[in-house]
């Protein structure tokens, strides 16, 4: 089976169960030189497994020998969706049907399809712009001197306590925010923590960890209020575990830099699981 093959072949493999079973299960397949085939399905239970297909994912495309892959999935598109919601978090979310083709030569493309009501899949669209989770299983991590990473985490560190500053200044509120530094063209994602998810302290780690085991993630920061009028800023990459400490006037609605110390709360320790 040839590249053509196998994107035709997972191609009508999606339309025809979908159209069958009226779902689809979460499945990776890969492509090797010598033509053969292999695939795995999922069922994701949180953002936490999503990280962790993810992260495996790449692994299986580190192999030489895979030649292309096809992630294929049901979801949610929205066109108010933003850095700090998704798309399943939107009121104008729009069931869709997605299928990611990468090969090892850079060539990606996302075919979106959409249920009609009489249960079949029409194609809405072919792109080669979609970025996120599962996109590129190829993408080979730039490897960076100690000198560039220290730059690119101090940089990150500055860049996220300004924007934070600014945005008390004009909001006169701060949620829990959750930043990522990699090692990839979009550098820096942010992650807007919702209330019922701040709750569950344990699976947010756990989440976190799991992204912090992708070779492309350097560092996190996480802007957490307290009740105290303070705003402490965690900083975590391999080697770092600070916190920035900031205190909330409430006479001119900023925040003012109190304090640099070293970290050892309920989420430090997240990147450990990447040298044991």
């Amino acid at each position: 089976m040839n590249k053509e093959e196998f994107l035709l072949d997972r191609t009508r493999d999606l339309i025809e169960l979908f159209e069958k079973y009226g779902s689809y299960t979460p499945t990776f397949a890969v492509l090797y030189d010598d033509g053969t085939v292999n695939s795995f399905a999922t069922s994701f239970s949180g953002q936490n497994s999503k990280e962790s297909f993810n992260f495996f994912m790449h692994r299986i495309c580190a192999n030489p020998k895979a030649v292309a892959s096809v992630f294929t999935s049901e979801g949610w598109s929205s066109s108010s969706a933003d850095e700090t919601k998704s798309p399943s978090e939107c009121v104008d979310k729009e069931e869709i049907v997605m299928l990611l083709y990468s090969t090892r030569q850079n060539i990606h493309e996302c075919h979106l399809y959409k249920p009609t009501k009489n249960g079949k899949l029409e194609l809405i669209s072919i792109s080669n712009a979609h970025h996120g989770m599962f996109c590129n299983p190829f993408h080979e991590v730039k490897i960076l001197t100690k000198g560039e990473k220290e730059r690119e985490i101090q940089e990150f560190q500055k860049t996220v306590c300004d924007t934070l500053c600014h945005a008390f200044k004009e909001l006169h509120y701060l949620a829990p925010m959750l930043y990522f530094l990699s090692n990839t063209p979009a550098k820096v994602s942010l992650r807007w923590i919702p209330a019922e998810e701040w709750k569950d302290k344990v699976g947010l780690k756990r989440m976190i960890s799991a992204k912090c085991l992708k070779p492309d993630t350097l560092a996190i920061m996480l802007a957490i209020p307290t009740d105290n009028n303070m705003v402490n800023v965690i900083l975590e990459a391999d080697d770092i575990q600070d916190v920035f400490c900031y205190r909330i006037d409430p006479l001119t609605h900023t925040l003012e830099f109190e304090s640099r110390g070293t970290y050892d709360g309920e989420f430090s320790g997240v990147f450990k699981n990447n040298y044991e």
